[in-house]
């Protein structure tokens, strides 16, 4: 496809815009629970909302990432609190980036307007079940929904970075957990 990279170590061999493909975890998903409580302990149960998240990465033949896409299942809502959830993509520090490597959002997430490099997943847990369920107690479980989004990269010079995912409490935005 003319892009440097030999076919047989290109991801995507027919297309010479992108070359590299890799997936996080390597396997299956990677699951986070979260206490809403805090700074106070909670009950510590750890089931105020639980996701499993997985994302394909792709860079183009220089190493430049050029977009990611997360598939995020929300398994199980039982926090008291109404709570969003939300990405930040930090250095490998977990510090801030210098510079916003983000260009476009699509699909089931929006840009944070107040956070560098900041996705908003959702604000309410409402707005992506697609039925009532908490998956934490029985009787009201159900097959968990999943978000989908892209996001598209600018100009980042193969800078790493790692996902730091948060949730917020919706009524007071800034408390972060």
């Amino acid at each position: 496809d003319g892009d440097g990279v030999a076919d047989e170590d290109d991801d995507f061999p027919n297309d010479p815009t992108r070359a590299y493909l890799s997936h996080f975890p390597v396997s299956g998903r990677q699951t986070i629970a979260y206490e809403d409580m805090w700074p106070v302990q909670g009950d510590y149960d750890f089931n105020d909302m639980v996701v499993s998240v997985k994302s394909t990465l792709i860079k183009d033949a220089a190493g430049e990432w050029l977009s990611a896409e997360y598939e995020i299942a929300l398994d199980a809502f039982g926090g008291g609190i109404e709570s969003g959830l939300a990405l930040r993509l930090t250095d490998v520090n977990k510090a801030n980036l210098n510079s916003n490597i983000i260009s476009s959002v699509s699909g089931n997430a929006s840009i944070d307007p107040n956070v560098s490099n900041g996705i908003i997943v959702f604000s309410d847990p409402d707005d992506v079940r697609s039925q009532y369920y908490n998956n934490t107690e029985s009787g009201l479980m159900s097959p968990p929904d999943t978000v989908r989004f892209t996001i598209n990269f600018a100009s980042n010079n193969g800078a790493s970075y790692l996902n730091d995912f948060y949730i917020f409490h919706r009524l007071e935005r800034g408390r972060e957990i």
